[in-house]
């Protein structure tokens, strides 16, 4: 997801949930993708949450997944 940026326009950002019986902070997260993307693609910041909100459709929520990186 893109969040507001006043120099840049727009950051990544991302929500991501981690497997039952693993762990992981939004930093540790950060660091291992600085190794595997671009550096312009690693997120700015990264929450980790129990469960990405979904639409009735059952894709991701976009207003929703916005509203967690707020």
């Amino acid at each position: 997801m893109g969040l507001a940026d006043e120099r840049l326009g727009a950051v990544p950002g991302a929500v991501v949930t981690v497997r039952e019986g693993s762990s992981a902070t939004g930093d540790e997260i950060s660091e291992w993708l600085r190794d595997k993307v671009a550096p312009y693609a690693v997120p700015r910041l990264v929450r980790v949450v129990d469960e990405i909100p979904l639409t009735p459709t059952l894709k991701p929520d976009r207003r929703g997944i916005l509203a967690l990186l707020d």
